[in-house]
């Protein structure tokens, strides 16, 4: 059996993909938020902060206090029903759908010929989820959903 490369490169590209997004995540914290946001958390009760330190929301908080403990929302959705407009805030997760086994990759210039690769530890796709919805009336948070584990 022969490996092919382009099928090692696209290991190679689908692992820097997985650590630039744990490095992304690692900066993108609510006490990095609130260090950009002094003044802002200041001025919250002492119980908010506590729940905005440990990355939690209760309802009756403002976007703001859950932009400090979330960050910008990945989805906004605007919700229209009999007891008026809402604001629903939506953040997603990506978890890796890994396969084992081995799969035909073109091979360099040879593009007609198939070679086989078993990586030891395969990335074939990415799957996006909603982790969490917040939804606002009035400019609060009226309703929060979680995903079950």
């Amino acid at each position: 059996m022969r490996t092919c490369r382009l099928a090692g490169r696209r290991w190679l590209e689908g692992l820097g993909v997985v650590l630039l997004a744990a490095v992304c995540a690692g900066c993108a914290t609510p006490q990095s938020r609130i260090e950009r946001h002094p003044e802002l958390f200041s001025g919250l009760p002492a119980d908010a902060q506590e729940k905005i330190q440990g990355g939690a929301i209760d309802l009756g908080f403002t976007h703001d206090m859950v932009y400090l403990a979330f960050g910008r929302p990945d989805r906004v959705y605007a919700r229209t029903t009999s007891g008026g407009a809402r604001e629903i805030w939506a953040y997603t997760r990506v978890t890796a759908t890994p396969s084992y086994g081995a799969r035909p990759y073109p091979c360099g210039r040879y593009w007609g010929r198939r070679c086989w690769w078993r990586p030891a530890w395969p990335v074939d796709s990415y799957v996006e989820f909603e982790a969490m919805r917040v939804e606002f009336t009035d400019g609060r948070v009226s309703a929060i959903e979680k995903l079950s584990p």
